[in-house]
């Protein structure tokens, strides 16, 4: 399984075909669904390094959950084992962060703060997060493109 195959399934909904087959491909089963003023939903398979998380369609629980991130774990931590598959633009998780921006490119977002690169594409959005200092990537996050239109309020 590639960090492809995974940003293949973002926004789809739980009960998609797709999805249903991600979950039986990691060993997970379906994602719980949110109760009474729960927003959303985890399905974290750690002997993987993955983590799904599920949202409201629409923002309406009433309407079911859609995957909206993944995220790849680089590092062995708490038990969770690092995501052994193949990351976008040739990145791994060894890359520190200025290998990795001339890997994908000078990002569209970042944070010396939270050692933290995003870019933004048409179907995702990549975020990498870093070890202090000159570290390698931590984790990588792979989530719904950022829709500016999303914040109105019409």
């Amino acid at each position: 399984m590639t960090a492809d195959d995974l940003i293949a399934c973002l926004g789809k909904a739980d009960d998609h075909p797709d999805i249903q087959r991600l979950l039986t491909r990691l060993g997970a089963r379906k994602p719980p669904k949110g109760g009474r003023g729960d927003t959303g939903s985890r399905v974290e398979v750690r002997q993987l390094g993955v983590t799904l998380e599920f949202a409201p369609a629409d923002g309406d629980p009433r309407h079911g959950q859609e995957l909206v991130r993944v995220v790849l774990q680089g590092q062995a931590q708490g038990g969770a084992k690092p995501f052994a598959g193949a990351l976008p633009f040739g990145l791994a998780f060894a890359d520190p962060r200025k290998d990795a921006r001339k890997k994908v490119g000078p990002p569209m977002h970042m944070s010396d703060e939270l050692n933290r690169d995003a870019w933004d594409y048409q179907s995702h959005t990549m975020t990498a997060d870093y070890a202090p200092g000159r570290g390698s990537i931590l984790r990588l996050s792979l989530s719904m493109p950022f829709d500016p239109d999303d914040d109105d309020d019409d």
